[in-house]
């Protein structure tokens, strides 16, 4: 059926019709301020409320465009439409649908003829008078008032303070979705306060175990002859502790692998365009693997520290990366040495 055939709204100019009641509709909108201002997370339906007061209809309510825009849903409803609350009517074919396209205030009758679906919303609407809401010159919703039966006939005086209270729903919707985000910053907020607290918890609970396994560590390794090996052990255990510093300054969400060989660089005192020269894109490593690198890492420069590169003046380091695509993504890094001692053939070999 086609959308005139369901029409009415020329009617209403035609319609004997109530004299405005000013008085009414200024306490209505006092009524309706007030409402706002204390509990803005109502409002819509306090509309609706009032609507359904100040019309005296059967239903009233308010209907809203989805955030993805396929959709309006009915955000507040009174009267005998009430169970129908959070239900709705899709964006291009509806009646809803109709008011944003053409913008203008429509009065349909017996809208189930061209919408099929509201057959489903009863009590069937004999009449509906809907009117389009703006916010910042675009329409995003209606608020309409439903007669479901022929006692009640809208006229020019409904669509008047119906197009009022159309001004006041613009600023209704605006301040509800203002607390939302309000509201969701502040449990963005909340949560990560609960977040950061488990995160002091963690880092407090790991420190106290690498200082516990230091303290075995000490314990064990007594006798002169295992001297080398507990350095060798402590310094494994400074740099994991250094890089678990390092991630828990940044919540644990990633490292970049430059700063991250900076830091296992910087006891030898070989700093980017010093000794060391480091050549690679910025690179961030997830928690796991920059514990597993920075242990790498730390054997390395300890190697050249006390073999390589950095043993001998003049000495320099090049460490460059870069990251494959294909088959898999894939970081290659390549350590270099340049200007250490020289190399000699090892005196003996590790057995099997």
């Amino acid at each position: 059926m086609p959308l005139e055939a369901i029409l009415r709204t020329e009617e209403l100019a035609r319609r004997p019709h109530r004299p405005p009641d000013y008085e009414t509709e200024n306490r209505a909108l006092a009524k309706l301020v007030h409402a706002l201002g204390e509990s803005p997370s109502t409002i819509l339906q306090a509309l609706a409320d009032t609507i359904l007061e100040v019309f005296g209809a059967d239903s009233a309510g308010m209907s809203l465009l989805t955030e993805a825009g396929d959709r309006f849903y009915w955000a507040a409803i009174a009267g005998a439409w009430s169970p129908h609350r959070g239900g709705g009517t899709p964006r291009h074919f509806g009646p809803c649908g109709d008011v944003l396209d053409r913008d203008e205030p429509l009065l349909f009758t017996r809208w189930e003829r061209r919408y099929p679906y509201l057959m489903d919303a009863v009590p069937l609407a004999e009449e509906g008078l809907l009117v389009p809401f703006h916010v910042h010159g675009k329409a995003v919703g209606t608020i309409w008032a439903i007669a479901h039966d022929e006692r009640r006939r809208f006229d020019a005086e409904d669509l008047r303070q119906l197009l009022s209270l159309g001004r006041f729903a613009s600023a209704a919707y605006q301040a509800m979705k203002l607390q939302h985000a309000e509201e969701s910053r502040r449990e963005a907020e909340r949560l990560n306060r609960a977040q950061q607290l488990l995160i002091d918890e963690l880092n407090h609970r790991v420190k106290n175990t690498l200082a516990t396994v230091q303290s075995i560590a000490a314990h064990t390794f007594t006798s002169p002859a295992a001297a080398g090996e507990k350095r060798t052990f402590e310094g494994r255990l400074v740099a994991l502790s250094r890089t678990h510093d390092l991630l828990s300054s940044r919540s644990w969400q990633s490292l970049s692998l430059r700063e991250l060989l900076l830091q296992e660089l910087e006891p030898f005192r070989c700093a980017d365009g010093g000794a060391c020269a480091l050549d690679g894109p910025d690179v961030q490593l997830r928690p796991k693997a920059a514990l597993a690198l920075a242990l790498a890492f730390h054997e390395l420069t300890t190697n050249a520290a006390k073999y390589g590169a950095l043993y001998a003046p003049g000495g320099r380091i090049g460490i460059a990366w870069h990251v494959t695509e294909s088959p898999a993504r894939t970081l290659r890094l390549t350590w270099r040495e340049i200007g250490g001692p020289a190399v000699a053939e090892p005196s003996a070999r590790a057995s099997a």
